[in-house]
């Protein structure tokens, strides 16, 4: 009976070891997955700002364009007398 005690102990620990090992890669694996998670967001966050950067530097060449417009075209706006004229509140 002690034979069949002691194979039966060793079977228990080898279950135990296999479950500790199995929750071991579990973890590791639920880790890489964070961290993969991670890189993606990170990689899809420098992807968006380099589009906002983008946007915002075609905002200001079409804002610098529109001055340029209103300068040079403008001034001759503003010395027409009718549009010199504001309109007068009731």
């Amino acid at each position: 009976m002690e034979q069949a005690g002691a194979v039966n102990l060793e079977a228990q620990i080898l279950e135990v070891m296999l479950r500790v090992k199995a929750l071991e890669t579990s973890t590791r694996t639920a880790d890489d997955l964070t961290m993969i998670s991670i890189v993606l967001m990170m990689t899809e966050l420098a992807a968006f700002q380099a589009e906002l950067r983008q946007d915002y530097e075609a905002l200001v060449d079409e804002i610098t364009g529109l001055r340029r417009q209103i300068n040079g075209h403008g001034c001759g706006l503003l010395r027409r007398p009718d549009v010199r004229q504001r309109p007068e509140s009731n």
